[in-house]
């Protein structure tokens, strides 16, 4: 399969059980909706299954409580128990769903995001319902994957972000002036920690080398550097440890970039990105002045095409996504 910017998109949002036609794609969708806690997923094997659909779930809870607890007086406290988000979710999902699969063509997998927003309506004072204090939609779009999917090019830009801990919607917007201020070429974008060594995360992805440090291991910045949990991040953990290879959650030290073999992303959409190189502006340029950096010299870390760790970890973990993913049909039982 190859990703095809000439297949027809299309788009839609369900509120409540309801498809609402939206021409926005999900990015937009989510700058322009109320901020609250997200998650992204998508279907594999031509629309049949939804990839890892209880982690997201039970990620998306996860997040809500993050915002609730750092931010009380804009976010109620999640719903009672982990099924009540279940309840709350599954009427739009289904919606979507049976129009998604009308308008999917052959070789499309299906984009899902799903939005869980303060529910400033909602006033009942009943603890048992289900939606007490919070309204999700779900976002539904055609995605045409390529497998494996092309080499990624990152710049290194920007300080770690609020609340890592939670998939907050209003990075959306936060993220825009790295993403503008990204050389030719570059296609994500890594953010680096406080003492300006520590490589931590994209902006929509989690990022990993593999480095001989002097043997072989696998690095990811850990959840107490401030990054996102991603879900296809712990899957690469688990694997990685299920496997033997040596996994270690440490920033990646941008002085240490001569002991890289290979680098990888991962998100929901791509699962596991192999990464082609690193850039990094030199000198370092404060993020309030993003406007300079045409002025700087970028540093460039290249790496080989042939990346066997990173095909190893790629393959394994699409193995176990595919072993938990959930069929359409049980969505509309």
């Amino acid at each position: 399969m190859v990703e095809s910017p000439a297949a027809a998109p299309w788009m839609f949002v369900c509120n409540k059980g309801c498809v609402h036609l939206d021409t926005r794609p999900a990015s937009v969708f989510l700058k322009s909706s109320t901020h609250g806690a997200y998650t992204t997923t998508r279907t594999c094997n031509d629309g049949a299954q939804v990839l890892l659909w209880e982690r997201h779930i039970r990620r998306l809870f996860q997040s809500m409580e993050v915002l609730a607890s750092a931010m009380s007086d804009r976010f109620p406290h999640p719903l009672g128990s982990f099924n009540g988000l279940h309840d709350l979710v599954n009427p739009s999902l289904q919606a979507g769903l049976h129009r998604a699969l009308t308008l999917r063509r052959s070789g499309e997998e299906i984009n899902i995001t799903v939005l869980a927003s303060p529910d400033h309506l909602s006033t009942c004072p009943d603890s048992e319902r289900a939606n007490l204090g919070w309204n999700v939609s779900v976002h539904m779009s055609n995605y045409v994957p390529r497998s494996p999917p092309p080499a990624a090019h990152i710049a290194v830009l920007g300080s770690r972000r609020r609340l890592p801990l939670a998939k907050f919607s209003l990075w959306a917007s936060t993220r825009e002036p790295l993403e503008r201020a990204k050389p030719v070429g570059a296609t994500e974008i890594v953010l680096v920690s406080d003492d300006g060594d520590g490589l931590l995360e994209g902006s929509v992805t989690n990022f990993f080398v593999v480095a001989m440090n002097p043997d072989l291991e696998v690095q990811t910045a850990s959840l107490d550097d401030g990054v996102l949990p991603g879900v296809i991040r712990q899957l690469v953990i688990e694997v990685c440890k299920e496997d033997g290879i040596p996994v270690r959650e440490v920033k990646p030290s941008w002085e240490s970039r001569g002991t890289w073999t290979e680098s990888f992303v991962t998100s929901s959409l791509r699962i596991v990105q192999q990464v082609g190189s690193i850039r990094r502006r030199q000198p370092c340029v404060p993020e309030m002045h993003l406007e300079h950096l045409k002025n700087c010299e970028w540093t460039e870390v290249r790496f080989q095409t042939h990346a066997t760790v990173t095909d190893h970890v790629r393959n394994r973990v699409l193995q176990r996504a595919l072993e938990e993913s959930i069929p359409v049909r049980e969505f509309f039982r």
